[in-house]
This record gives structure tokens, C-alpha cells and sequence, in this order.
């Protein structure tokens, strides 16, 4: 039978496994943090909260958010050239041309990987909840296949 890398998602804080990453802008700086190699940029985050903070009406989350421009979630993923913002998805694409070998060490010999994010699963209403580690699974996915790691997503824990 082939080894088979088992991936999930999770909420930071609550998953505390040793197979967690935590994948968030916050507590990952640079490439030698392995969160970092899925991790979006400051102006995607503040973008995407801006956003939201508006759609709400929080005006304590608008003022916080301000000095980004706001993004819906299909900007945030794509971009949007228009507002000068690249996308996601162009964020790891560009990591990964640059530090696949980092993404290959994070993935090889390994049976479990959880990616970590504070976003919860689900919005007040019930309804899934955008977040980025969902395309980070479907991305990892892709460059373990790409790098011929068998894999499965498995799911959020």
C-alpha cells in the first residue's frame, strides 16, 4: 500500500496537534518560517477585512482597516490589477518558482499536515466561512501532486 499524506485544516488555538502549521501574515515573517510559504500578505488580510468590516457596518473594524483597499474574496484569491492588488493564488505561485524546495521539505516524510488559521469555520448566519487555508489545501494538493507526494484532504478538525 503507498504512504499517503493525510491533510487537513484547522482554527489555530483550537487544533494544537503536532502536524499543525500555522499559516497566517501574523506569526510568520519570512521564508524560514514554514507557515510563510502559505501565508497572504498584509494588504489581502487588511483588504479582505475591510471589506467585510463595511458589509457589516463595524465601525470600529472600518477604522482599523482603513488604510486598506477593501477586497471580496474573489479579489483576494485573483487580484485585482485595477486596485494594484495581486491575488493569492499569484502570492504562492511566485513563493513556490522561488522556494519549491522549501515546499518539498515541508511535505516529504511526512504522514499528517494540518494548515492553521484564526478564521472560524462558519459565519454568525451558518454559512461556510471564506478563508485562506481552504485554497492552501487545494494549492498543497496541486504542488504534492506536482512533486509526487500522494495525498488526500481529509478535511477541517
Amino acid at each position: 500500500m503507498n504512504h499517503r499524506l493525510r491533510l487537513w485544516t484547522g482554527i489555530v488555538g483550537v487544533y494544537r496537534g503536532r502536524d499543525g502549521l500555522n499559516i497566517t501574515v501574523k506569526n510568520n515573517k519570512n521564508v524560514t518560517d514554514s507557515g510563510w510559504l502559505f501565508a497572504p500578505t498584509w494588504t489581502l488580510v487588511g483588504g479582505h477585512r475591510h471589506f467585510y468590516a463595511l458589509q457589516t457596518g463595524n465601525r470600529v473594524e472600518i477604522d482599523r482597516w482603513r488604510q486598506f483597499v477593501p477586497l471580496t474574496d474573489e479579489e483576494y484569491l485573483d487580484g485585482c490589477p485595477e486596485k494594484g492588488i495581486v491575488g493569492f493564488r499569484d502570492v504562492i505561485r511566485t513563493k513556490y518558482k522561488a522556494y519549491k524546495h522549501r515546499y518539498v521539505e515541508l511535505f516529504k516524510n511526512r504522514d499528517e499536515l494540518t494548515l492553521l488559521c484564526y478564521c472560524p469555520y462558519l459565519n454568525a448566519d451558518g454559512s461556510h466561512k471564506f478563508c485562506h487555508r481552504d485554497e492552501s489545501a487545494r494549492i498543497a494538493l496541486q504542488i504534492m501532486q506536482h512533486i509526487g507526494i500522494n495525498a488526500e484532504y481529509r478535511g477541517q478538525r
